[in-house]
């Protein structure tokens, strides 16, 4: 290496690390998808791709793996998947919230704590016909009528690797959009409030976290020709949207609502970054990884005013596709070696600290109910013969949610995963193409879990489940106790309990193209 080349190595390492640390300074306005992780390496790394084979995937997972890819690489490909996720919601009876909730609080439901729909009105609607009954038509809701679960989503993937000082300076980048809807997100409650909503339950760290695109850039160097350095930057969208709205006539918004409103999009990043060593002629290698926290922000600001006058402000922000810090550590090895003929071993860990865990409506799990951090690992074989490319990998990813039953209602499950791969290269005109197959199946084990009973003639735990109608509520019309208001009264749509299982599939075709 020239000294130009050397000065030009060491400046673009140090603007590199500054860029890296002015982005870990701020990590709340980070943001990006777990689109990634839950694909895996879709170039053969499967769910290793952060100790496997390099490829273009190792951008994200890996990217000091990059060194290792000696020619320019591009690659294209179309990926799909469904998350099948089967949720059971156990009978309720004997706690249904009644009309007469209505009179207890007045018909406004003033000084209300916890609020509530009479449980018939969500069951069988209501329509506004007779005393005590709603004011406007509502439809019928009921438990789990709106899941969100077994969609298919499919996606478009590119990359390329630049080797733009041989092993010294390699530029990567990396890819997943979504085919169709190019983003989106579903902010809903995981207790008793859902029940104004979708009055469903919803898989946590599935359904609208496979639906954000995914873009990853990252520069790796080799030093001493054995020790590799790589760092990233996962790049998506941040979005605030402040609505003002003037209401003539609050009881006819349709046709009185006035609406103004600003949309300002900004450029979140989350940083990661990657070393490897390879021993001796590289048959062995040890790769250790980590990926800073990232979060996917929608801020909301609302503003309405009245014709008296009135003019009331509030913010809220939704929290979506959060990933917690990640560190992972794993190896390589080469066990048969026999010209082309070339069968390598791969295992690794990866340790999430899913502690730190913050929901869609920007809530952290605390107490009992705290998420728990987590151990994954993996297992994978590679052969590679001739033109021909294989491998199988298998991992285990335990859920950091634990049974559930308080008052929210979190549904994960461990799964398992395998995943193999195949490929064929060919070569034309001097430029080398390989096409590639690549499948994957995870089994969501079967999770079940009752809700404990509170006790509801005193002060509540407001970590289980709520009572919507206390012991202690007042008839203000006739200034008596509510008999329908002994024990416990709830919409929560957990209750008293479920059971979730399932499956989720993916499978991809990519196209590489060398030179």
């Amino acid at each position: 290496m020239t000294t130009y080349e050397s000065r030009a190595l060491r400046i673009a390492t140090l603007v590199a690390s500054a860029a890296l640390a002015c982005a870990l300074s701020a990590p709340d306005h980070a943001s990006a998808s777990p689109l990634f992780e839950a694909v895996g390496g879709e170039h053969g790394g499967g769910a290793n791709a952060r100790f496997s084979r390099p490829s273009v995937s190792s951008t994200y997972f890996s990217p000091a793996l990059l060194t290792r890819i000696e020619r320019n690489t591009f690659s294209l490909g179309v990926l799909t998947m469904q998350d099948a996720v089967s949720l059971t919601l156990y009978g309720r009876t004997g706690v249904d919230v009644p009309i007469s909730l209505l009179d207890s609080y007045n018909a406004d439901l003033s000084g209300f704590t916890d609020p509530s729909f009479p449980t018939t009105w969500l069951e069988d609607g209501c329509e506004p016909v007779g005393a005590g009954r709603c004011n406007r038509s509502l439809a019928p809701n009921p438990r789990q009528a709106a899941g969100t679960s077994g969609g298919v989503h499919a996606y478009a993937s590119a990359g390329v690797v630049i080797p733009l000082i041989e092993r010294r300076l390699v530029f990567g980048l990396h890819a997943l959009i979504p085919i169709g809807s190019f983003t989106g997100g579903d902010q809903f409650f995981v207790d008793e409030r859902e029940q104004f909503f979708s009055n469903s339950l919803h898989p946590e760290l599935l359904g609208d976290r496979l639906s954000a695109p995914s873009v990853s850039f990252a520069v790796a160097s080799e030093f001493f020709d054995s020790l590799s350095v790589g760092l990233g930057i996962e790049i998506r969208m941040n979005t605030t949207a402040v609505a003002e709205t003037f209401a003539a006539d609050a009881n006819d918004l349709s046709s009185s609502l006035e609406l103004s409103t600003a949309i300002d999009v900004s450029i979140g990043v989350a940083p990661y970054g990657s070393v490897s060593y390879a021993f001796g002629d590289g048959s062995a290698s040890l790769t250790a990884t980590v990926h800073s926290p990232s979060r996917f922000e929608v801020g909301v600001g609302l503003t309405t005013i009245l014709p008296d006058g009135d003019n009331q402000r509030t913010k809220r922000t939704a929290t979506l596709d959060y990933m917690p810090w990640q560190f992972g550590f794993g190896g390589s090895v080469t066990v048969f070696d026999r010209g082309d003929r070339v069968v390598s071993l791969t295992g690794g860990v990866n340790y999430s600290l899913w502690s730190n865990y913050v929901d869609r409506q920007s809530n952290r799990p605390s107490g009992a109910y705290a998420w728990s951090n987590t151990v994954s690992p993996s297992l994978g074989a590679h052969l590679a013969d001739g033109l021909w490319e294989a491998g199988v990998d298998l991992n285990y990813v335990p859920s950091p949610v634990p049974l559930q039953t308080g008052r929210t209602n979190y549904v994960d499950n461990h799964r398992g995963g395998i995943g193999a791969h195949i490929s064929r290269g060919f070569t034309a005109s001097g430029v080398d193409l390989r096409v590639g197959v690549t499948g994957r199946v995870n089994r969501l084990f079967h999770r079940a879990q009752r809700k404990t009973v509170p006790d509801t003639s005193g002060e509540q735990d407001r970590s289980l489940v709520i009572d919507e109608l206390p012991d202690t509520a007042i008839d203000n019309r006739r200034q008596e106790p509510v008999p329908d208001a002994l024990g416990l009264q709830t919409n929560n749509p957990g209750w008293p309990g479920f059971e979730s299982s399932g499956w989720l599939w993916n499978a991809g075709l990519t196209l590489e193209v060398s030179f």
